[in-house]
């Protein structure tokens, strides 16, 4: 399926009118100096002496078509990672020996570990002992108790998270190395230390899976994506292939509700809209990345409230979906996303149906029109590509996103070329160059004519088809 905005297709017959003003208003142009009180851009640039790497930068300047705010996000960016060097200059490392001459002790034996490691959050006090209180609780429970507390210390704390984390992931694989060990315990297919002590035991287990079969429940782990994995591709031969894949990311710098609530946790008062938005992006990104535990109950309620409401909701938005299933990644600059698959009942298939019903059923729910004014002009201007740095990744000269892409003058399926279709058409190639040559240089707010190529639309129809 190809669907482009047809206000980008005119055909060859109609004259070219350029729009000056339009491009004037429309192209983004992000000027450097705007990003010098960030704290990111303290940084120095090295000085440039080659004149290729001169051009390539400038190149890459013109490239870029999204601010530097929106390619960063304002989420959190902290991780477990630190640099292998970082103790070689001896600056930034304190060296001292309480314990000399004795032996370190492990988070599980040392009790207090946690209330000593983060004397700001504990100030010196210990946890209530679990002999003390009515109903024993576990430290997971405790965790929650802490981070969603009216006290944010303990949420604001970064490194107290990861703390937390840490050791919950090591009390789950002790708790499964356990039940692993209980489980084999007398079975014929159990490992004894003679046969894990002769060569290559170790590797034929890890090779058969066998060594990381146990950490299948902990989040994240290798085991885990690959049960989730089989659940999807056992729900794909249930239910056919999906209707939709989505994806929706958070956009936590104009969610006014969630900066209402970390303003008041921080500053103890409450704001209105109005101030909210004369924020600056400095200001809400630091609200944000202070308290990263309730921007992540806030995404994840959103993402409740989306498809309780919205997606299954009696409206049918999508059409009456009956299977869903996603997924939530965070990536480098912080803000969590997700990518889902729909399934809507009755919906055609691409294989099955003809292609104008395929057709009508995609225009019936979504929309390539770019709308300059109105209520969906902001939600519009979110929905358009504009180039990064990340389009380039991997040593690509061109966007690696394939954008911007042909457009086309209504919804239709593309389906690939035949060899006898390319044989009576020599030429295709040559046309789906020039078609690619003239949309490099197209700019955002400008036309592209069939006229500028010089071929026909049925001609420009063949070119964009992909090749078997």
């Amino acid at each position: 399926m190809h669907r482009q905005d047809s206000n980008l297709f005119v055909p060859q017959s109609q004259p070219v009118k350029e729009q000056p003003e339009q491009l004037e208003r429309d192209q983004v142009d992000v000027q450097p100096e705007q990003y010098e009180e960030l704290e990111w851009a303290e940084e120095k640039i090295p000085a440039c002496n080659n004149k290729e790497e001169i051009r390539e930068d400038d190149e890459d300047k013109d490239w870029v078509e999204i601010s530097q705010e929106a390619e960063l996000g304002g989420g959190c960016r902290d991780t477990l990672l630190h640099p292998n060097d970082f103790t070689s200059d001896g600056q930034q490392a304190l060296n001292i020996a309480p314990g000399e001459g004795k032996h370190p002790l492990g988070l599980f034996i040392d009790k207090d570990c946690e209330e000593k490691s983060f004397p700001t959050i504990f100030c010196g006090q210990r946890r209530v002992d679990n002999n003390r209180r009515a109903k024993p609780l576990t430290y997971s429970k405790i965790c929650k108790a802490e981070l969603r507390n009216a006290d944010r210390r303990a949420a604001h704390s970064i490194a107290n998270i990861f703390f937390k984390l840490k050791k919950l992931q090591m009390l789950q694989i002790r708790d499964l190395v356990t039940t692993a060990i209980r489980k084999v315990k007398g079975s014929k297919t159990g490992h004894t230390a003679g046969q894990l002590k002769k060569e290559g035991a170790i590797e034929h287990l890890l090779r058969q899976d066998e060594g990381y079969r146990i950490l299948k429940t902990l989040r994240s782990s290798p085991p885990y994506w690959q049960a989730r994995q089989k659940d999807l591709f056992a729900m794909i031969r249930q239910l056919g292939r999906p209707t939709f894949f989505a994806t929706f990311s958070a956009a936590e710098t104009r969610w006014l509700d969630l900066l209402r609530v970390l303003y008041r946790m921080e500053h103890n008062q409450d704001v209105s809209d109005d101030d909210l938005q004369n924020l600056t992006w400095q200001e809400k990104s630091q609200l944000i990345q202070k308290d990263p535990v309730t921007c992540a109950r806030h995404f994840d309620y959103r993402v409740q409230v989306l498809f309780r409401r919205v997606i299954l909701s009696e409206l049918q938005p999508l059409g009456k979906v009956t299977d869903y299933f996603f997924q939530v990644e965070y990536q480098q600059r912080g803000s969590p996303h997700i990518h889902c698959l729909l399934w809507v009942e009755d919906a055609p298939e691409a294989d099955n149906d003809s292609d104008r019903e395929v057709a009508e059923f995609a225009d019936k729910y979504l929309t390539c029109h770019r709308h300059e004014e109105g209520e969906l002009k902001e939600v519009s201007s979110l929905h358009e590509h504009k180039h990064s740095k990340s389009c380039k990744k991997g040593g690509k000269h061109v966007c690696r996103f394939g954008f911007p892409l042909p457009p086309m003058p209504r919804t239709m399926m593309l389906r690939p070329l035949t060899q006898a279709e390319e044989e009576e058409h020599p030429r295709i190639g040559e046309s789906f160059k020039a078609i690619k040559r003239e949309l490099s240089q197209l700019k955002l707010g400008e036309n592209i004519f069939l006229a500028r190529v010089g071929i026909h639309e049925e001609q420009y129809i063949l070119a964009i088809r992909p090749r078997e």
